[in-house]
């Protein structure tokens, strides 16, 4: 059976070097939540369980999903955008941000994958 990875060629490097610079704990967490994904995914666990089981994965419409960093006291809201290839089994990261640039990224994130699953 075929492995998950991740494809990281369409996110911006230096906006996420910067959010990770200034979120570091948050960052962590949402990439923590990946590598769950991934693991799960690995696991033989349908896409679709998946997202209806894990608290921080949420469906965006369409082929965007994104996840979301662990609660903690203090933490600032973060989200990983993602779309998925199932059939290669490849997991997209699109965009990184909070709640300020949320609409942007979503937007961002939909052209994205649109191109991508094209």
């Amino acid at each position: 059976m075929a492995t998950w990875c991740i494809n990281d060629n369409n996110i911006v490097k230096n906006k996420f070097k910067k959010y990770q610079k200034n979120h570091k704990e948050d960052t962590a967490s949402v990439f923590a939540n990946l590598l769950d994904l991934i693991d799960f995914l690995n696991s033989g666990i349908s896409f679709r369980q998946v997202l209806q089981n894990r608290s921080y994965l949420k469906n965006e419409k369409g082929h965007v999903y994104r996840i979301a960093n662990k609660k903690r006291p203090n933490a600032h809201e973060t989200r990983l955008y993602i779309c998925i290839e199932e059939e290669q089994k490849i997991v997209y990261l699109l965009e990184l941000g909070d709640k300020n640039t949320q609409p942007l990224d979503i937007k961002s994130s939909h052209e994205k994958a649109n191109k991508i699953l094209a």
